[in-house]
């Protein structure tokens, strides 16, 4: 049985991969080391395979459509 990480109100995709992190995306072992850090800092190194996530009140989506431009 895995560890319960316990978080407060408003999780947002922020908290989970902060955007300032987006040029890591291509490295998902790198980002993993990032991930819920805002929330806790220390959250990657102390998540194991089998752990899960637990959020008080609304888990928060948010995506961005970004603008693609093309010079054809």
């Amino acid at each position: 049985m895995g560890k319960v990480f316990k978080f407060g109100d408003n999780i947002s995709t922020d908290h989970i991969a902060p955007g300032r992190l987006f040029h890591l995306r291509s490295d998902l072992k790198e980002f993993s080391k990032h991930v819920l850090e805002d929330a806790d800092p220390e959250f990657a190194s102390k998540m194991k395979e089998g752990d899960f996530v637990v959020v008080r009140k609304q888990l928060r989506f948010r995506f961005i459509k970004r603008a693609c431009s093309s010079n054809n």
